[in-house]
């Protein structure tokens, strides 16, 4: 007996889920991050020179995802090892002064990757940054945050212009 009332529980469950999911719009963005000069590497503090080549691209990227009730919210994640404050900042008050999407429903997720850019301002101080070096690390993160509005502004349009309906169960 117990079973059954089981099987109904979890089927009511699924199909709650499916009729909540009704009405919720999706829209993807990516953008490339990867650098355009040598520059140095984050993650060990052993390393004293510059990036000599490419092995694989770098990118930034956004979902953003409209509910049935207009409200916009943006994950946007990206190949890098991490971001100080401030960036993060300085992105989400773009997106909410540009594309006004509120900070609260804006999120920013780092891989973590020992093999990405340093970012300016993120641990600097542990690489002895200098000169031409320093200079790399400072156009890059200009760079990398113009490319993470790029990913945020592409999924936001196409959420809200392409009208990608998506169905959203817990299967």
């Amino acid at each position: 007996m117990r079973a059954p009332l089981r099987v109904i529980a979890i089927f009511l469950a699924l199909a709650r889920a499916a009729i909540c999911a009704e009405g919720f719009q999706a829209g993807l963005g990516r953008a490339d991050i990867t650098p355009a000069e040598p520059i140095r590497l984050a993650g060990y503090a052993s390393r004293t020179k510059p990036s000599e080549s490419v092995a694989q691209h770098l990118f930034t990227k956004a979902l953003a995802v409209r509910d049935p009730a207009g409200q916009l919210t943006i994950i946007i994640t990206a190949d890098t090892i991490g971001v100080p404050r401030w960036f993060t900042d300085q992105l989400a008050g773009r997106i909410e002064a540009e594309l006004k999407v509120p900070r609260e429903r804006i999120v920013f997720a780092c891989s973590h990757s020992h093999s990405t850019p340093v970012i300016d301002g993120c641990l600097t101080d542990m690489y002895g940054l200098a000169g031409a070096e320093a200079e790399a690390v400072s156009r890059y993160t200009k760079f990398f945050l113009e490319q993470a509005f790029a990913a945020a502004q592409g999924a936001a349009y196409r959420c809200l212009y392409e009208l990608f309906p998506i169905a959203a169960s817990a299967r």
